[in-house]
């Protein structure tokens, strides 16, 4: 029984190990990827598996960080000061997101993942206020086209913005509350998971296929990030300390470290790589 305590995990440490392998896969994505590999491409052979190895840890990360993110739209006392916080976070961190990705402090075509998580957070509370409304509760029918068409329309918002991890980001936190919700065992979880996140990568990569027929410059770019979409897969291994979640808080850190995390620790990674490497 005791070992079985010592197994569990609260809010936090999950939240601790969400950052850890975030740090993990952008160090890897800005120092080696951006950085190494771009000044001294005859060292690639030897640190592109690190490289893929790091990020595939990485992979870890967004499946708590979106379970979490359902975890506080449940608990929170007020979902719109919530989404106000994520939306601070976005406009803070998108010109260090856009530094530490590109080398400049704004980049149009891709955003940070705070931009993302906001998607998702307000794609389940309409959600929610569309299943809370008796009315429609009435005609199960017209409840599910409405929720199908939120749905697609927060994916669809998530790519035309050209978010981190795009629909894929919306559909694995919606994933993360299913699980939670119908309080599956692990291995219905498991396959869920699984074959969800398969589908919506099958979808993003026809949808953005033209992008890459119609800009031949973009074929290394895309057989690169191939090898790392691929390592989604690893992403899976998140719900191993997700099934461990106790429903505890835990003993919290310091909510400067929560909010400035994510910029800061770009804004460092970003200097590394573009004033001392490049």
């Amino acid at each position: 029984m005791n070992q079985a305590k010592n197994m569990q995990l609260s809010w936090s440490q999950l939240k601790l190990i969400a950052y850890i392998t975030m740090l993990i896969d952008h160090t890897a994505h800005v120092l080696l990827q951006n950085g190494i590999m771009v000044t001294y491409p005859e060292c690639s052979p030897y640190v592109k598996p690190v490289m893929i190895l790091m990020r595939g840890i990485g992979r870890i990360a967004f499946p708590i960080f979106s379970f979490l993110l359902v975890e506080g739209l449940i608990h929170t006392r007020s979902r719109v000061k919530y989404l106000l916080r994520i939306l601070l976070l976005a406009i803070i961190s998108e010109p260090v997101f856009d530094y530490a990705n590109n080398g400049v402090f704004y980049y149009a075509d891709y955003q940070n993942v705070f931009i993302t998580l906001l998607i998702a957070a307000t794609t389940m509370c309409v959600l929610s206020l569309i299943e809370q409304n008796d009315r429609l509760n009435k005609n199960i029918y017209v409840l599910y086209v409405l929720q199908g068409i939120v749905v697609i329309a927060g994916c669809f918002l998530a790519e035309f913005l050209k978010v981190d991890y795009g629909m894929s980001g919306i559909i694995i936190p919606l994933i993360m509350g299913v699980i939670r919700r119908l309080k599956l065992d692990s291995s219905s979880a498991f396959a869920i998971y699984f074959v969800a996140t398969i589908i919506a990568r099958v979808i993003r990569n026809i949808v953005n296929a033209p992008t890459y027929i119609l800009n031949p410059g973009m074929w290394y770019e895309k057989y690169l990030m191939y090898a790392i979409n691929n390592l989604q897969i690893f992403a899976i291994l998140a719900l191993i300390p997700i099934f461990m979640y106790d429903g505890t808080k835990g003993k919290p850190m310091p909510k400067a470290v929560y909010y400035l995390f994510y910029p800061v620790h770009l804004s460092i990674l970003g200097l590394i790589c573009y004033q001392l490497i490049r």
